[in-house]
């Protein structure tokens, strides 16, 4: 009977031993934060992606469960966030038991403190640099949204990550995008295009999309606008409809070019420019077939021919 006391106790023993690691993988010790875009001066909303190029203030409350006198935990912020002003950290709960002045760096992005029960709030003042969204490539700029980034961690030293603040960084022309393509989608849906034109307004939005989804940001925002109600007159006769269909393919060229050029990076400019004369020569023949049915849908073809011309 005693051994098996002795080995009740044992696993208890192991249990109360490993209870603080188990406990600090399954909890996040922020428990809450805020984020204040300090370039257009407004609360950002729960789940809304950071701008890159934008300055930020972020506060988190960290909530300390537990007292380990001999453990310390850092407060790290994401190091490809740079700095705006004279230090990262400001700690706003001084009284925080575990906080010691001594050791608060006021340069640094990661600051230490005693893990001693009860909640810390720290504030971070940062700038998200450009780089993080863009990349330049055969001097077209790409645009991509980085997901999940971890923006603030709590770590114990020598041990777990016990809190993380994670976000998604967009910029100014993925958001623009996005929000042009959320409003002209449902241009059909309410009517103020002509369901006649739903196969071409698909077709426009997937090429956009496609686009978009290549990091060619820029060129997916200026075919989209083309999806305006102004460009969308009543229903043409069959003859117009013909010349509209074969303005999609046109688009579609106008995509492919763009593919090539961002699958072809490392290719000759001379064998794109090739190609970008081609797509307009396409387009120049649909323009003269345009104009003796619509002059706004000639206007846009023309429209268009400059855009590739834009790209040599």
């Amino acid at each position: 009977m005693s051994r098996y006391f002795v080995v009740v106790f044992a696993c208890m023993l192991a249990v109360f031993i490993s209870y603080p690691q188990a406990f600090a993988q399954q909890t996040n010790w922020i428990s809450s934060y805020h984020v204040y875009d300090l370039t257009d001066k407004i609360a950002v909303p729960s789940g809304q992606p950071l701008v890159s190029g934008h300055t930020y203030n972020v506060t988190v409350v960290i909530s300390v469960p537990y007292t380990v006198s001999s453990n310390t935990f850092q407060v790290s912020l994401d190091p490809s966030m740079e700095l705006s002003g004279a230090q990262y950290w400001y700690v706003l709960s001084s009284g925080y038991p575990g906080y010691n002045p001594s050791n608060f760096v006021a340069g640094s992005r990661v600051q230490s403190f005693s893990q001693v029960q009860g909640t810390l709030t720290l504030s971070t003042v940062f700038s998200v640099p450009a780089s993080l969204t863009q990349r330049a490539v055969e001097g077209v700029v790409l645009h991509f949204e980085r997901r999940n980034v971890e923006l603030v961690s709590v770590k114990i030293v020598g041990g777990d990550v016990v809190g993380s603040l994670t976000v998604n960084v967009s910029d100014q022309s993925i958001q623009s995008y996005l929000n042009e393509k959320a409003q002209r989608s449902s241009l059909v849906s309410q009517g103020k295009i002509s369901s006649s034109y739903s196969g071409l307004v698909d077709a426009i939005l997937a090429r956009a999309q496609s686009l978009f989804q290549l990091g060619l940001v820029d060129q997916a925002l200026d075919l989209i606008k083309v999806v305006d109600p102004n460009n969308f007159p009543a229903p043409p006769s069959g003859t117009v409809m013909i010349v509209f269909q074969a303005s999609t393919v046109a688009l579609a060229a106008l995509a492919a070019v763009l593919v090539v050029m961002y699958l072809r990076r490392g290719g000759r400019v001379a064998e794109l420019e090739g190609k970008v004369d081609a797509a307009r020569s396409v387009l120049s023949g649909l323009q003269v077939k345009a104009a003796r049915y619509d002059k706004s849908l000639a206007e846009e073809i023309e429209s268009l021919k400059k855009r590739l011309g834009e790209l040599k």
